[in-house]
C-alpha cells in the first residue's frame, strides 16, 4: 500500500514539474520582447575606441583638471583594450551655465556637423575652465541635436531651452559668437576665460567653428588644468572629447548597424571610402583627377569582398563611377538627398546624413580624405593611421596621418 502511495506521489510531483516547465517556456516565448534587427553589428569593424575606453563606471573620482595621463594612455589602451576611468567635470557654480548653441537667429548656420562639433568641444573646455555647467542645443529647427547624437559621459542635453530668443543686452545673458573669428583663435593661448565668461552672466551662449585645440594646448594661464593635453596628438584630443561627449542616437545607430551588416556581412569584407565632396572648394573634379582616383580604387579593390563607398555631392562624379570597372563593388548611402520644400528641414536632413557618413567612414579599412571636415573627423575617430590617405586638390593620393592634415590641406582648420 505504501509503495503505491509513494509511486503516486512521485508521479504527481513529476507531472507538476513538467507542467510548470511548460508554462514557464510558454510565458518566456509569449512575452519576451522580440529581438530587434541586428544589434552592435558594427562592433566587429573599426568603430572608434573600444567600449571600455569610454566606460562611465569609475572606481575613483577624477576631476577635469586631474585627467592627467588619460589622453596619453589612449593609444596604449586601444592597443591593449584597457579601460579608461573618466571622472567628473569641474562645476564650481551650479547656477551658471555655458551653452553651445546654433539656431535660426543670431547664432545661425547649423548646416555643418564638423563645425558644430568644433564649437561644442571648445564650449565644453571653456565650461570646465570656468566651473560652469555645460549644455548644447540646436534651436529653432524641426530637429534637435538629440535626434542624431546622445550624451555619453557628459549630461549636455537640454529638455527645453533656457531662452527661446536671444538678444544683446538681455539681463544675465552673455552672447559669444566666434564663427570665423581668427583673432579670437589666435589669442586662445593667452585667454583668461573667467573674463571671457564673466561671473555676472548666469548664461553664456557660445558658438564657434574653428579648431581651438592648438590654442588650449599652449595655454599660458591654464597649464595645470590642461596638462593632460601636453605632448598629445591633436587628432587624439578631438577623438577623446568626441567620445566623452557623444554616442550615436539609438535610431541612427540601428540604421548604421543594419547598413554595415548589409554591405559587410563578414570580417573578410573590406570597405574602401573616398571623400570626393566638392562644395568645400566650389570646384568640380576634372577628368584627369578622377582618373587618378579610379586607378587608386582599381588597385585597392581586387575582388568582390572589397566594397567602395564614395562620399560626394556631385551626381556627375557618381555617374562616372557607375561606368567604371569597379561599378559592381560600389555601395550607396541609404541617406539619399530628399528634395524637401522646407529649408529648415533640409538643414536637418543634411546634418543627419553628415553624422551617418562620419560614423560609416570610421569603419573604412581604407579611408581617403579631402579638405571636407566630415572625412577628417572620421579619420580622427579611427583608431589607426593604417589605410589613411589624403586626396589633394590636384587629384593626387598620398599616405598620411591624421595629425598632419595641415600639410596637405593649407586651409585645414
Amino acid at each position: 500500500m505504501k509503495m503505491r502511495i509513494s509511486r503516486v506521489l512521485k508521479f504527481i510531483i513529476l507531472f507538476a514539474f513538467c507542467g510548470m516547465s511548460t508554462v514557464s517556456i510558454y510565458i518566456l516565448l509569449e512575452f519576451l520582447p522580440e529581438l530587434e534587427a541586428p544589434q552592435d553589428l558594427a562592433l566587429h569593424r573599426l568603430v572608434a575606441f573600444p567600449k571600455s575606453v569610454v566606460a562611465l563606471k569609475t572606481t575613483q573620482s577624477v576631476t577635469f583638471q586631474n585627467l592627467g595621463t588619460i589622453i596619453k594612455e589612449i593609444s596604449k589602451s586601444v592597443e591593449t583594450n584597457q579601460g579608461l576611468h573618466i571622472g567628473f567635470d569641474n562645476i564650481g557654480n551650479k547656477q551658471r551655465y555655458l551653452i553651445y548653441r546654433c539656431d535660426t537667429g543670431k547664432m545661425g548656420n547649423c548646416s555643418d556637423w564638423f563645425d558644430i562639433f568644433k564649437g561644442i568641444e571648445t564650449s565644453y573646455l571653456i565650461a570646465n575652465l570656468t566651473g560652469r555647467i555645460f549644455k548644447a542645443e540646436i534651436h529653432g529647427l524641426p530637429c534637435k541635436l538629440e535626434d542624431f547624437m546622445a550624451p555619453l559621459n557628459v549630461s549636455w542635453s537640454l529638455k527645453s531651452s533656457f531662452h527661446s530668443v536671444l538678444n544683446k543686452g538681455m539681463a544675465g545673458v552673455g552672447l559669444r559668437i566666434m564663427d570665423n573669428n581668427h583673432p579670437f583663435y589666435n589669442n586662445i593661448q593667452t585667454m583668461n576665460w573667467t573674463e571671457f565668461a564673466q561671473e555676472h552672466f548666469d548664461y553664456v551662449y557660445f558658438k564657434s567653428n574653428l579648431d581651438s585645440i592648438p590654442g588650449f594646448q599652449n595655454s599660458v594661464l591654464y597649464k595645470h588644468e590642461l596638462s593632460w593635453m601636453s605632448g598629445v596628438r591633436k587628432d587624439r584630443i578631438h577623438a577623446f572629447l568626441f567620445h566623452r561627449l557623444f554616442t550615436l542616437s539609438h535610431r541612427l545607430k540601428k540604421t548604421l548597424d543594419i547598413y554595415i551588416y548589409s554591405i559587410l556581412p563578414s570580417n573578410q569584407h573590406k570597405l574602401l571610402c573616398v571623400d570626393l565632396t566638392t562644395h568645400v572648394t566650389n570646384s568640380q573634379f576634372n577628368a584627369q583627377q578622377l582618373t587618378m582616383v579610379w586607378n587608386f580604387l582599381r588597385i585597392h579593390s581586387e575582388t568582390n569582398i572589397h566594397k567602395i563607398f564614395l562620399l560626394t555631392d556631385s551626381w556627375e562624379v557618381l555617374s562616372r563611377a557607375r561606368r567604371e570597372r569597379f561599378k559592381d563593388r560600389l555601395v550607396e548611402s541609404p541617406m539619399l538627398s530628399l528634395r524637401r520644400d522646407d529649408p529648415l528641414q533640409q538643414v536637418c536632413d543634411r546634418l543627419e546624413a553628415q553624422i551617418f557618413h562620419q560614423h560609416l567612414m570610421v569603419n573604412c579599412d581604407i579611408l581617403v580624405v579631402s579638405n571636407y571636415g566630415i572625412g577628417r573627423l572620421a579619420a580622427y575617430l579611427r583608431r589607426t593611421d593604417d589605410g589613411l590617405f589624403c586626396l589633394t586638390s590636384k587629384g593626387q593620393i598620398h599616405p598620411c596621418i591624421a595629425e598632419s592634415f595641415h600639410q596637405f590641406f593649407p586651409s585645414h582648420t
